[in-house]
């Protein structure tokens, strides 16, 4: 049900759902309803929860959809209002959750896709798009405002890594703040930690690029940011990220702990602050 309309949602609903592993519980439960005269599905307890956790998702993915369509629309000119109202006219799409913007929020949409995602993983599938659909939103709140004819010099270039997919949105937020500070951004996402190989040839590639400096994101156990500075003669700048294994301040801790020399850290979800040591660094040479 809706937040703000909740009686008109249960007066009025689009389908009645009824999950349970009971049939004569259920037929009863369903019968509260019977004067509504919904559309009515009853089913065991599994499928139940993942028609609510897949319909929430279904919304989510379709917001991050039209937000990444925005994206393109503003570098190719066209204007993503016009274009989200063409695609709803198409009753197979419809216009409802196509409006771009600063992306979902709420109680729902952001618990449910997690909670999906943490569901396909549990049973062993990878779910890509529900990744990409909290990635895109995530990267939706980040909005960079420049004056009007506002140029920049290049001043150099820096690399950016992350560990896993959950520590794009703060790799976001530090390429586009380092872009808009006059950096060339070499970007290379979800190097995870577990074989030294996957991180090898995206660092071979930043340094034969003279990159001045790397910023290493990183959740869970934060050991990345270390390693990396280990095998490279350039300053890192780590970044811990609030995904850990229950306790937020997991990676940050790591990463002071290290003592890795030629690693200097920020807090916690800064990727703006990275953004700004990397510039200073290039900006000193």
């Amino acid at each position: 049900m809706r937040e703000g309309k909740a009686v008109e949602d249960f007066m009025n609903p689009d389908r009645v759902v009824v999950g349970a592993d009971n049939r004569e519980i259920a037929g009863m439960v369903a019968s509260l309803y019977e004067k509504l005269q919904p559309a009515m599905i009853i089913t065991d307890l599994p499928t139940a929860e993942m028609i609510k956790y897949a319909s929430n998702a279904f919304l989510a993915t379709k917001i991050s959809f039209i937000n990444e369509i925005a994206n393109i629309c503003e570098r190719v000119g066209a204007d993503v209002t016009v274009v989200a109202k063409g695609m709803g006219l198409d009753p197979r799409i419809n216009p409802n959750f196509l409006n771009a913007g600063c992306g979902f929020g709420g109680s729902c949409l952001p618990k449910d896709v997690k909670a999906l995602i943490h569901t396909a993983k549990t049973a062993g599938v990878e779910p890509l798009l529900l990744s990409a659909t909290i990635n895109v939103n995530e990267r939706a709140k980040t909005i960079s405002l420049t004056k009007k004819n506002y140029n920049v010099d290049n001043i150099g270039k820096i690399g950016i890594l992350t560990a896993g997919t959950s520590d794009i949105p703060v790799a976001e937020e530090a390429k586009e703040a380092a872009k808009l500070m006059g950096c060339e951004v070499l970007i290379d996402y979800d190097v995870g930690i577990a074989g030294i190989h996957r991180i090898a040839k995206p660092l071979k590639k930043m340094l034969n690029e003279d990159v001045c400096c790397i910023i290493v994101i990183a959740g869970m156990e934060g050991a990345l940011p270390s390693v990396v500075a280990s095998l490279v003669d350039v300053p890192v700048i780590g970044v811990p990220t609030s995904t850990g294994y229950g306790i937020k301040e997991t990676p940050l801790l790591t990463m002071l702990h290290s003592c890795a020399p030629g690693l200097a850290v920020v807090n916690i979800d800064n990727g703006f602050g990275a953004a700004c040591a990397a510039f200073r660094i290039l900006n000193t040479k």
